[in-house]
């Protein structure tokens, strides 16, 4: 609107400068009334953005800003260290790297966090078992950064985040590295993210008939997870499986370390999803990775593979 209004006030002024110059045989009017008409005339003959044209403009610039540009490290058909985007959408999580997009519902979600290299590498099991724990906790990203440990030489602290999700009924993982001046921001969107993470839980339960909320407890606690193997202590193995909240988090008594030589860790705790999928063990007589049930506990392993 504004664009025309100043198209007609120019035309006007050049049809004045036309009216002087053939009245008063004044051709240096010409001049004007060619400085105002043609400006007048292209405002008012070019067509403006449409209203869709803009409304996808602020569309595209509100997405942005619920967007963090990363490095793809783990999860992705795509190379180690790909320039991808991050969106958090409504829906869940959208990522566009590689020339190609990948979705990721939220109702395919379980956690959503950031950590740094020292954070994984804590909890990173060590010693034989450690690409083991690593990996059950964090997928390839738990491995990747815990077989760095004793590599690293710089002191400077890489952060990641990483998406818990569910893959065809079991638990997988998606891991990003970002820029440490990205963490506040980071924060935030991840922080949003939970609360419609949480919002489209309820949603679910109710599209099933069940009208039972999810306790906002489950978001505030965290399990125990031991190494099963046959270095692992009866301390740490009674320990194993236990959930505990937040608030009662103490070293040594409720949160690892629990002996001299404890390779416990902690995860997030969902009672929705717990006992899915499978965890990852060591057969003792064959000192082999294998697979046992996300239900089995050191106890149960213990009586299975190393009493017998």
């Amino acid at each position: 609107m504004v664009r025309k209004i100043i198209g007609v006030v120019l035309l006007f002024l050049a049809a004045i400068g036309i009216i002087i110059a053939l009245t008063e045989k004044a051709p240096e009017m010409i001049i004007m009334v060619v400085i105002f008409g043609v400006p007048g005339l292209l405002l008012l003959l070019l067509k403006g953005k449409t209203k869709a044209a803009q409304n996808t403009k602020m569309a595209n610039k509100a997405r942005m800003k619920k967007s963090l540009v990363c490095k793809h490290v783990a999860g992705l058909p795509l190379a180690e260290n790909a320039a991808c985007t991050v969106f958090f959408e409504d829906a869940g999580l959208s990522i566009a790297g590689g020339g190609s997009d990948f979705n990721v519902a939220y109702d395919k979600i379980t956690d959503i966090s950031i950590k740094t290299d020292v954070e994984i590498q804590k909890q990173y099991v060590s010693s034989a078992g450690g690409a083991v724990g690593g990996a059950m906790l964090f997928g390839p990203l738990g491995a990747i950064v815990g077989g760095r440990a004793k590599q690293k030489t710089s002191k400077n602290i890489d952060h990641y985040i990483i998406v818990t999700y569910l893959r065809n009924e079991s638990i997988d993982y998606l891991s990003f590295h970002i820029e440490v001046l990205q963490t506040p921001r980071a924060g935030s969107l991840i922080k949003e993210s939970r609360g419609l993470l949480n919002k489209q839980r309820v949603t679910v339960d109710l599209a099933q008939g069940s009208a039972v909320l999810p306790s906002p407890a489950d978001e505030d606690q965290y399990i125990i997870i031991a190494t099963l193997d046959g270095e692992t202590c009866p301390v740490c193995g009674e320990m194993d499986g236990k959930v505990f909240k937040q608030s009662e988090y103490a070293e040594g008594r409720t949160a690892p370390p629990f002996c001299d030589d404890c390779r416990c860790c902690t995860a997030p705790y969902y009672a929705d999803m717990a006992d899915l999928g499978e965890r990852t063990a060591r057969n003792p007589k064959t000192g082999k990775t294998i697979k046992v049930p996300g239900s089995m506990k050191y106890p149960e392993y213990k009586e299975k593979y190393l009493d017998n």
